[in-house]
């Protein structure tokens, strides 16, 4: 079924998703603009594929600020390199119109996003247990 109010529906989702939820959505939201900007960038639309690599630079620096140094010091600062490299990579792709730099972006998205989603499996089935041995 498709949602009568798509945006409606897409605020829901974000306003009810756990955090584990959120990071996965912009993860694949980085994904999905990487993607339209390579088809942007094939087609020589160079407005479309500047707006769709402006939207993964704000989602970069969106990851980028929900790094919590107080949790994991040396990851944060790991990952905070990492979304600084990413960045830098979607800027080159948008600036010199690079297919290859905008490759690199997709590979360490997709990276991000596959452990990501393994963490937040962990995460889920770790709540799951400790809610189980609670009941029981």
């Amino acid at each position: 079924m498709i949602p009568s109010n798509p945006q409606r529906y897409l605020e829901t989702q974000v306003m009810t998703a756990s955090r584990e939820r959120l990071l996965l959505m912009l993860y694949d939201g980085a994904l999905r603009f990487c993607e339209q900007a390579r088809q942007a960038l094939e087609a020589k639309d160079i407005e479309r594929s500047h707006e769709s690599l402006i939207q993964a630079q704000r989602i970069v620096i969106e990851l980028w600020g929900a790094v919590s140094p107080q949790a994991d010091p040396e990851l944060s600062r790991n990952l905070g390199s990492l979304y600084g490299f990413l960045y830098l990579r979607l800027v080159h792709a948008n600036v010199q119109k690079d297919p290859v730099a905008l490759q690199d972006a997709v590979r360490i998205f997709g990276v991000l996003r596959q452990a990501w989603a393994e963490a937040s499996e962990k995460i889920r089935l770790a709540q799951t247990t400790s809610s189980l041995q609670v009941q029981g």
